[in-house]
């Protein structure tokens, strides 16, 4: 969900609970709506213990156009492949994958062994 809101205070605030959004935007040198003595990120729990997570942003023309460009990134991909956002979009991506391909593998676990006195490295791999 993403929102901008005017509040009292003399500049927009953009907001979003998207994590990747958020992290793109910081790679991209956009500023972090900070006032109150708050920090830039909004952590919220409902009464059913639902927690939130807001990341919040001075909305300038540059953050409302790249919130634009993350909503249709397929398009933006399309359109401008060499834009920023689509590295930083496929980098996310390929780290996810890289990750789960690490949940997947099985370990090689190497222990030190004594057979007839002396010590030998031996190694097994683990079940998932």
């Amino acid at each position: 969900m993403q929102e901008i809101t005017k509040p009292v205070r003399t500049s927009e605030v953009f907001r979003t609970e998207d994590a990747w959004l958020a992290a793109a935007l910081i790679t991209m040198g956009c500023p972090p709506f900070v006032a109150d003595g708050q920090g830039a990120v909004l952590r919220t729990v409902a009464p059913n213990g639902a927690e939130f997570c807001n990341f919040l942003f001075v909305a300038t023309p540059e953050v409302k156009a790249l919130a634009r460009y993350w909503l249709h990134i397929e398009e933006l991909r399309a359109e401008q492949p060499e834009h920023p956002l689509c590295y930083m979009h496929a980098m996310m991506h390929n780290r996810n994958r890289c990750i789960d391909a690490v949940k997947q593998t099985r370990r090689l676990v190497f222990t030190n062994r004594q057979i007839g006195g002396r010590t030998v490295l031996a190694f097994h791999t683990e079940k998932q």
